[in-house]
């Protein structure tokens, strides 16, 4: 009986261990965005959205959309770019970067980067296509991150790695003990008559 559990513990820790180590580092997807804040540029509606939601010092992932303001249609195929003014500049300090058509969903155009300070930034996103060249500014208050969310992350990586540690234990305890009794066991073999 303990064998059959310590062999489900174990395969599920492998389980747990591999989808743990096969997940990417940084993950974005548009799903993750709280919020687009929308403003018409012409013939375009453009909405921008953030990820963190509340953008802090460190990387920013930026989603972009646009349409055509008349129609109402996505718009899949346009050269977008974003530049950002900081708080305290008057030139760009960021960009101009090209915003990519995301794979699975081409009505999202993605750019990442990062932000090295508090304050007011001014993300310059421009589009060009077949209905023209346009621009808007989004001004994004960027704060410090809060240091509660990631002593937060540390406290659970540490955790999970703690249970996982837990459930390895007694897997190992059984092949020791296993290794042990097959050790002190005489050999029936040699005391046979035959």
């Amino acid at each position: 009986m303990c064998r059959k559990l310590c062999g489900a513990r174990w395969l599920l820790s492998l389980t747990l261990a591999v989808a743990v180590a096969a997940a990417p580092v940084a993950l974005y997807a548009n799903g993750r965005v709280g919020q687009l804040v929308r403003q018409i540029a012409g013939p375009y509606e453009i909405a921008l959205g953030t990820i963190p939601d509340r953008p802090v010092v460190g990387v920013l992932h930026l989603t972009l959309t646009v349409s055509d303001a008349a129609a109402e249609a996505p718009i899949l195929d346009a050269d977008v770019t974003v530049a950002a003014r900081g708080p305290d500049g008057d030139a760009n300090e960021i960009g101009p970067l090209p915003a990519q058509n995301s794979a699975r969903d081409p009505v999202f155009y993605d750019v990442s980067t990062e932000v090295d300070r508090i304050g007011a930034w001014t993300f310059t996103v421009s589009v060009s296509s077949d209905l023209g060249d346009a621009s808007a500014d989004f001004v994004l208050e960027v704060r410090n991150p809060n240091p509660i969310l990631e002593i937060f992350t540390w406290v659970t990586v540490v955790v999970f790695v703690a249970v996982i540690g837990l459930a390895i234990l007694p897997f190992i305890r059984g092949r020791r003990r296993g290794r042990d009794n097959s050790e002190e066991q005489p050999d029936i073999s040699e005391g046979e008559d035959r």
